[in-house]
Protein backbone atom coordinates (compact mmCIF):
# COMPACT_ATOMS: atom_id res chain seq x y z
CA UNK A 1 0.00 0.00 0.00
CA UNK A 2 1.31 3.43 -0.87
CA UNK A 3 1.93 6.25 1.54
CA UNK A 4 -1.06 8.59 1.70
CA UNK A 5 -0.39 12.08 2.99
CA UNK A 6 -2.69 15.01 3.59
CA UNK A 7 -1.92 18.72 3.29
CA UNK A 8 -3.69 22.03 3.27
CA UNK A 9 -3.20 24.42 0.37
CA UNK A 10 -1.98 26.91 2.94
CA UNK A 11 1.03 24.67 3.71
CA UNK A 12 2.52 25.93 0.44
CA UNK A 13 2.98 29.72 0.31
CA UNK A 14 3.83 31.09 -3.11
CA UNK A 15 7.31 32.43 -2.22
CA UNK A 16 8.32 28.96 -0.99
CA UNK A 17 6.96 27.34 -4.16
CA UNK A 18 8.74 29.82 -6.41
CA UNK A 19 12.01 28.81 -4.77
CA UNK A 20 11.16 25.10 -5.12
CA UNK A 21 10.03 25.39 -8.75
CA UNK A 22 13.53 25.36 -10.21
CA UNK A 23 13.39 24.46 -13.90
CA UNK A 24 9.95 22.85 -13.74
CA UNK A 25 7.29 24.26 -16.02
CA UNK A 26 3.70 24.37 -14.81
CA UNK A 27 0.57 24.18 -16.95
CA UNK A 28 -2.84 24.83 -15.48
CA UNK A 29 -5.37 22.98 -17.60
CA UNK A 30 -9.05 23.82 -17.32
CA UNK A 31 -11.39 21.38 -19.06
CA UNK A 32 -14.58 23.27 -19.89
CA UNK A 33 -17.97 22.80 -21.48
CA UNK A 34 -20.50 25.62 -21.38
CA UNK A 35 -18.84 27.38 -18.43
CA UNK A 36 -18.87 31.00 -19.60
CA UNK A 37 -20.28 32.08 -16.22
CA UNK A 38 -17.26 30.89 -14.20
CA UNK A 39 -14.25 30.18 -16.43
CA UNK A 40 -13.31 33.87 -16.82
CA UNK A 41 -13.06 34.44 -13.09
CA UNK A 42 -10.85 31.37 -12.68
CA UNK A 43 -8.54 32.21 -15.58
CA UNK A 44 -8.37 35.85 -14.49
CA UNK A 45 -7.37 34.93 -10.94
CA UNK A 46 -4.66 32.55 -12.13
CA UNK A 47 -3.36 35.13 -14.58
CA UNK A 48 -3.36 37.95 -12.02
CA UNK A 49 -1.90 36.06 -9.07
CA UNK A 50 0.26 33.35 -10.61
CA UNK A 51 1.47 34.49 -14.06
CA UNK A 52 1.64 38.28 -14.22
CA UNK A 53 2.83 41.19 -12.10
CA UNK A 54 6.18 39.53 -11.50
CA UNK A 55 4.66 36.28 -10.23
CA UNK A 56 5.73 34.05 -13.16
CA UNK A 57 4.87 30.84 -11.34
CA UNK A 58 2.42 29.28 -13.80
CA UNK A 59 3.86 29.01 -17.30
CA UNK A 60 0.68 28.17 -19.20
CA UNK A 61 -3.07 28.53 -18.69
CA UNK A 62 -4.84 26.24 -21.12
CA UNK A 63 -8.59 25.83 -21.48
CA UNK A 64 -9.63 22.69 -23.34
CA UNK A 65 -13.06 23.50 -24.68
CA UNK A 66 -15.27 20.45 -25.04
CA UNK A 67 -17.70 21.62 -27.73
CA UNK A 68 -19.20 24.49 -25.73
CA UNK A 69 -22.31 26.07 -27.14
CA UNK A 70 -21.83 29.32 -25.23
CA UNK A 71 -19.00 31.88 -25.02
CA UNK A 72 -16.70 29.77 -22.84
CA UNK A 73 -13.77 29.99 -25.28
CA UNK A 74 -14.10 33.74 -25.87
CA UNK A 75 -14.38 34.50 -22.15
CA UNK A 76 -11.33 32.35 -21.35
CA UNK A 77 -9.26 33.97 -24.13
CA UNK A 78 -10.24 37.46 -22.97
CA UNK A 79 -8.85 36.66 -19.52
CA UNK A 80 -5.54 35.42 -20.90
CA UNK A 81 -5.92 31.67 -21.44
CA UNK A 82 -4.81 29.76 -24.49
CA UNK A 83 -7.91 27.92 -25.70
CA UNK A 84 -7.83 24.66 -27.63
CA UNK A 85 -10.86 22.81 -28.94
CA UNK A 86 -10.85 19.18 -27.82
CA UNK A 87 -11.50 18.04 -31.41
CA UNK A 88 -8.17 19.62 -32.47
CA UNK A 89 -6.16 17.52 -30.02
CA UNK A 90 -5.14 14.05 -31.26
CA UNK A 91 -7.81 14.00 -33.98
CA UNK A 92 -6.44 10.67 -35.21
CA UNK A 93 -7.76 9.11 -31.99
CA UNK A 94 -11.36 10.04 -32.74
CA UNK A 95 -13.65 12.56 -31.14
CA UNK A 96 -14.25 10.83 -27.82
CA UNK A 97 -16.62 12.36 -25.31
CA UNK A 98 -16.82 13.50 -21.74
CA UNK A 99 -14.46 14.88 -19.15
CA UNK A 100 -12.17 11.83 -19.18
CA UNK A 101 -11.56 12.35 -22.89
CA UNK A 102 -10.70 16.01 -22.32
CA UNK A 103 -8.35 15.16 -19.45
CA UNK A 104 -6.29 12.59 -21.34
CA UNK A 105 -6.15 14.76 -24.47
CA UNK A 106 -4.93 17.66 -22.35
CA UNK A 107 -1.74 15.71 -21.69
CA UNK A 108 -0.89 16.15 -25.38
CA UNK A 109 -2.01 19.80 -25.46
CA UNK A 110 -0.18 21.11 -22.38
CA UNK A 111 3.46 22.12 -22.56
CA UNK A 112 4.34 21.96 -18.85
CA UNK A 113 6.07 19.07 -17.17
CA UNK A 114 3.67 19.49 -14.24
CA UNK A 115 -0.04 19.74 -15.03
CA UNK A 116 -2.64 21.04 -12.63
CA UNK A 117 -6.25 20.38 -13.59
CA UNK A 118 -8.82 22.85 -12.31
CA UNK A 119 -12.57 22.50 -12.83
CA UNK A 120 -14.06 25.31 -14.90
CA UNK A 121 -17.26 25.54 -12.87
CA UNK A 122 -15.82 26.37 -9.46
CA UNK A 123 -17.57 29.28 -7.78
CA UNK A 124 -15.17 29.50 -4.84
CA UNK A 125 -11.87 29.32 -6.77
CA UNK A 126 -8.77 30.93 -5.31
CA UNK A 127 -5.15 30.68 -6.48
CA UNK A 128 -4.57 28.38 -3.48
CA UNK A 129 -6.42 25.71 -5.47
CA UNK A 130 -3.42 25.68 -7.82
CA UNK A 131 -0.62 26.11 -5.28
CA UNK A 132 -2.13 23.47 -2.99
CA UNK A 133 -2.08 20.89 -5.78
CA UNK A 134 1.38 21.64 -7.13
CA UNK A 135 2.98 22.27 -3.72
CA UNK A 136 3.59 18.63 -2.73
CA UNK A 137 5.02 17.88 -6.19
CA UNK A 138 7.56 20.68 -5.93
CA UNK A 139 8.57 20.17 -2.31
CA UNK A 140 8.71 16.39 -2.00
CA UNK A 141 10.45 14.40 -4.75
CA UNK A 142 8.74 11.20 -3.61
CA UNK A 143 5.30 12.56 -4.58
CA UNK A 144 4.14 11.59 -8.07
CA UNK A 145 0.46 12.59 -7.92
CA UNK A 146 -1.70 14.93 -5.89
CA UNK A 147 -5.46 14.68 -5.67
CA UNK A 148 -7.42 17.62 -4.31
CA UNK A 149 -10.57 17.67 -2.27
CA UNK A 150 -12.90 20.55 -1.68
CA UNK A 151 -16.38 20.91 -0.32
CA UNK A 152 -18.92 21.23 -3.09
CA UNK A 153 -22.48 21.17 -1.83
CA UNK A 154 -25.23 20.90 -4.38
CA UNK A 155 -27.21 24.05 -5.05
CA UNK A 156 -30.50 23.82 -3.20
CA UNK A 157 -29.76 20.39 -1.81
CA UNK A 158 -27.35 18.33 0.15
CA UNK A 159 -24.05 17.31 -1.22
CA UNK A 160 -20.59 16.41 -0.29
CA UNK A 161 -17.06 16.67 -1.40
CA UNK A 162 -15.72 16.46 -4.88
CA UNK A 163 -12.32 15.67 -6.24
CA UNK A 164 -10.46 16.40 -9.43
Amino acid sequence: MSDVRSHSAFDFPLPMLRDAKGTHTISVCIPARNEEATVGTIVGAIHEHLTSNGHSFVDEILVIDDRSEDDTAAVARAEGAKVVQVAEVLPECGPGSGKGNVLWKSLAACSGDLIVWIDADLTSFTPACVTGLVGPLLTDPSVAMVKGYYERPEIGGTGGGRTT
